[in-house]
């Protein structure tokens, strides 16, 4: 009988002991956020609500908009024969579509964080009497523009990982078209402004031009009155 209490007491405490390390475990996974499938089931699951919610209204519309034509079953069939061809890629659209939204979040909340970090530290630099804003603007630019290249990298790089081959290489060609609109731009404006410089200069010279002439013909005009009145002397 001594053993067997001594037997239940050491299988009491060491349940109990398994059902501490259970609830600390616990504890510490809510604590550390949420795991990789339950953002995955949060967004999945608000993504066929949504389009739960489309067909439905697609359903309604078409119940309300089939007459007594003869012309019904062949929209019907036509339709159905659209949707078995949408429902063949439909897995691999959501899935698609689950990491956009995930990719999304979380480049909201990190600019988010950002900019709640950067306007404290921004807070702090006025300095008396508005010395130093000049600095402290273009510091702020500085930090904008590094940050937005650090979001479009992190965004690029995700969606590399991502996306697969041929929407990689898609989303490649498209950002190359657009990286050279950019530059195309920035070039026109760049030789619109050297023009601007050119004309500015080539206006200046001018006018100091037409101030040497000015001032030659006052000098002239100054001689040749010495001169009458050396003569008259």
């Amino acid at each position: 009988k001594t053993e067997r209490g001594a037997e239940k007491k050491t299988e009491e405490s060491s349940s109990g002991e398994r059902k501490k390390t259970e609830t600390t475990k616990k504890k510490k996974k809510k604590s550390a956020g949420m795991s990789w499938e339950e953002v995955w089931e949060k967004y999945e699951a608000q993504i066929v609500a949504e389009e739960c919610s489309d067909e439905l209204d697609l359903n309604d519309n078409d119940r309300n908009g089939d007459g007594d034509d003869g012309d019904g079953d062949g929209a019907k069939k036509k339709k159905r024969k659209k949707k078995s061809a949408a429902d063949a890629d439909e897995e691999d659209t959501l899935t698609m579509r689950i990491y956009l939204r995930i990719l999304e979040r979380s480049c909201v909340t990190n600019r988010a964080f950002d900019s709640l970090f950067l306007k404290k530290k921004d807070g702090g630099g006025g300095g008396e009497g508005g010395e130093g804003s000049e600095g402290n603007d273009n510091d702020k630019d500085d930090v904008d523009e590094l940050l937005d290249n650090m979001a479009s990298q992190l965004e690029s790089d995700v969606r590399a990982i991502l996306l697969r081959p041929k929407d990689g290489e898609k989303l490649a060609r498209r950002e190359e078209k657009e990286a050279k609109r950019e530059r195309k731009f920035r070039e026109r404006e760049e030789k619109a402004r050297r023009k601007g410089r050119v004309k500015e200069r080539k206006e200046e010279a001018k006018r100091l031009e037409r101030e040497k002439e000015r001032r030659r013909r006052a000098t002239a005009r100054r001689g040749g009155k010495d001169e009458e009145r050396d003569g008259e002397i």
